[in-house]
């Protein structure tokens, strides 16, 4: 059987906030949760190769979250 993640665990193994996990995964920068009833799943393997892929990519989800730059229509 493939080990399950609870968002509690994620939150405490990626040190983030709920809202930032929540944000990832709406933007799909995260894998997606597998739903049981109305919590949230995330398998071991699917957590470890996107770790995996973003310590050798050149930028983080995290700067997907940086502020933009105002645009002021020029």
């Amino acid at each position: 059987m493939t080990d399950l993640y609870t968002s509690e665990d994620l939150l405490a193994r990626l040190r983030v906030s709920p809202k930032t996990l929540n944000t990832l995964v709406a933007r799909g920068l995260f894998p997606a949760p597998l739903r049981i009833g109305h919590r949230r799943y995330w398998r071991n393997d699917q957590l470890e190769a996107f770790l995996d892929a973003m310590t050798t990519a050149p930028s983080s989800p995290a700067t997907a979250l940086e502020p933009r730059e105002a645009h002021d229509g020029r």
